[in-house]
């Protein structure tokens, strides 16, 4: 039977992995003019309209590779949570915050799409969304090493 706080550690390792390489991808195909939409779904959906729009760069950087450098920086700091040390816990609070962090900015990414914009990027929503799974299972983590 594999124990619960492993089971959520690979979930964890898993999922941002999948962030990484899914923008990863993303700035791949950006850099090389191809299609950045991974599903395009309707009529509704169109990545280049999201990334084209004037909330498509933050800092004066597109959003896709600030989100890169994002989420390896929180797989870095994840990392730092699973080597058994004496600052682990203060690791885990401060991995804790960025994830709270990260699902806030995927909230409000997913409210400026449906509301602001009025269309949708597959690729966005499903980063945002896995995002937020991120945080969720991190504090599901973090309670059952308590």
């Amino acid at each position: 039977m594999v124990k619960k706080s492993n089971l959520t550690k690979t979930t964890l390792f898993i999922l941002i992995l999948f962030l990484i390489a899914i923008t990863g991808y993303i700035v791949y195909a950006d850099c090389t003019g191809k299609d950045t939409c991974i599903v395009e779904s309707s009529k509704m959906s169109s990545c280049d309209a999201v990334s084209r729009s004037k909330y498509g760069e933050i800092f004066g950087i597109k959003l896709n590779h600030f989100g890169l450098l994002a989420f390896t920086g929180l797989f870095i700091i994840f990392l730092g949570t699973t080597v058994n040390h004496k600052y682990r816990r203060k690791i885990h609070h401060i991995y804790l915050y960025v994830s709270i962090l990260g699902s806030i900015f995927a909230t409000y990414f997913i409210y400026l799409q449906f509301f602001v914009l009025k269309t949708v990027c597959s690729s966005c929503l499903i980063i945002d969304t896995t995002m937020i799974l991120v945080t969720i299972v991190s504090f599901a983590d973090f309670f059952v090493r308590k």
